[in-house]
């Protein structure tokens, strides 16, 4: 119980480090067995076909509630172990084939679309612009209060200002879903776009290190201002790293605060592509205007994967909303300099249909 290690008398910071530490990575075991427990079953010969498949199909869906654990245990296997040299067993491939084969969507109204392939950029948002009104602030009043119990008066001051350096871009692995339809692509008025992980993680991660890339953790803020172990187990290296260095520690501390989001949001499924505007500022990609920060994607495209068409080489498909009636006689034109062998064009399989106002 993480409140009674809490509590302990006489224990040594570095032995408590340690503990948290050992606690953590028993979570991450604990979750991985589970998943493992699934695909071993689904691989068993022995079992008739239909339920091999419903095995599989657990084991998706309990990777995608848990994906900030899972994405974790990927780094691990995919940085770490394979490159000390060490094999990987028949789950672990199967969890890292499971990641990377991933479809990271981005929903969005119909305007912004077009000026989007117009203008050639990606938009970046401030946090307050979010649609949780605790985006942001669920981990630092819990550093605030909790993990830092209000000892820090540099960092109460200056965290918040920290924080509004950050702007994120939101993914779901949720792939032409009704509810990803009707909340943030424009009641399906909107599109959806659709990247592969592997693509995602080759044009943004592997070659620069203007941006972060990590699923959100996805809380019970009945715990706002409880100790909680996931917290503490991210948090802690942190502060033992940058102790002392009040400037460092704050900026780092903030770098965590748009990961952590309210639980009832959990069924998204998200992603987010994160940057830093004391990163971003000075990179010749990027402008900012109002509460947005723009990537110019044909310069930085071309720079990282030395293509000259931006859209196809981010994007694998584009899929038109249910309820949009405007794609087809503006396709030409806004399609026009795209290369559509690399890129589907396709019509939403949702049947959501927005609900028309009863004035009766």
């Amino acid at each position: 119980d993480v409140n009674k290690m809490y509590s302990k008398k006489g224990c040594s910071e570095k032995y408590f480090e340690t503990d948290l530490k050992l606690m953590g990575d028993e979570l991450t075991d604990v979750a991985f067995t589970t998943y493992s427990n699934f695909i071993q079953l689904a691989d068993d010969e022995s079992k008739v076909k239909e339920l091999r498949k419903e095995y599989r199909l657990l084991a998706n869906k309990f990777l995608r509630s848990n994906l900030y654990v899972f994405y974790q245990k990927y780094l691990d296997l995919k940085f770490d172990k394979q490159n000390n040299g060490q094999p990987l067993s028949t789950t672990e491939k199967s969890l890292v084939k499971d990641i990377e084969s991933l479809k990271l969507c981005h929903y969005t109204n119909f305007d912004s679309f077009k000026l989007m392939l117009k203008n050639h950029q990606l938009w970046f948002s401030r946090l307050k612009c979010m649609n949780d009104s605790d985006e942001g602030k669920f981990l630092r009043d819990y550093i605030e209060n909790v993990y830092l119990n209000n000892k820090e008066g540099y960092l109460k001051t200056n965290l918040p200002e920290q924080i509004n350096n950050f702007y994120t871009m939101s993914f779901t692995t949720e792939v032409d879903d009704s509810s990803q339809w009707d909340r943030y692509g424009e009641h399906g008025k909107g599109v959806c776009l659709v990247s592969s992980f592997t693509r995602f993680i080759s044009l943004f991660i592997n070659n620069c290190k203007l941006f972060s890339f990590t699923p959100i953790l996805y809380l019970p803020f009945s715990e706002k201002f409880e100790h909680n172990l996931s917290l503490d187990c991210i948090l802690s290296p942190v502060t033992s790293k940058y102790r002392g260095q009040h400037v460092k520690l704050t900026q780092q501390l903030a770098s965590w605060c748009p990961i952590v989001k309210n639980i009832s949001f959990f069924h998204e499924s998200e992603f987010r592509l994160i940057s830093n505007w004391n990163d971003a500022k000075n990179s010749r990609f990027f402008e900012k205007q109002d509460n947005k920060l723009k990537l110019n994607l044909d310069d930085y495209v071309k720079e990282i994967l030395s293509v000259g068409e931006p859209f196809s080489a981010m994007y694998e498909k584009v899929i038109i909303g249910p309820e949009n009636t405007s794609f087809e006689d503006q396709k030409e034109t806004l399609l026009k300099g795209i290369d559509l062998s690399k890129l589907k064009v396709e019509r939403s399989n949702s049947t959501l249909i927005t609900k028309k106002e009863n004035h009766g």
